[in-house]
């Protein structure tokens, strides 16, 4: 069988950063399509900005203590403009997957 499959490559990032300001994980235009996060001692939430700490907030997702959530976004998933920058509260690690 031969064919191209149509799409964007889907990449992953990861930070375990828990840093004031927190953290670029993605440089440039790009859309989150999903991700993981694992929730620390008490209830957390990951913050997903664009571009930088400074740039408009687009998705807050809380996490529950000691609790592993995921999320596929769906269509075309959540675009950054200028990149896909997190900020954690509370959590062990975010994984997301982007294209």
């Amino acid at each position: 069988m031969s064919g191209r499959m149509t799409g964007s490559d889907v990449k992953t990032a990861t930070t375990t950063s828990t840093a004031t300001g927190g953290v670029s994980l993605v440089s440039g235009r790009s859309r989150l399509k999903g991700f993981v996060i694992s929730g620390g001692g008490s209830d957390g939430t990951v913050t997903f900005r664009d571009g930088s700490a400074s740039g408009s907030t687009l998705l807050i997702v809380p996490c529950n203590t000691n609790v592993t959530e995921t999320l596929t976004i769906p269509d075309q998933g959540v675009l950054f403009e200028s990149g896909i920058h997190a900020t954690l509260a509370n959590l062990d690690r975010v994984t997301v997957f982007h294209s």
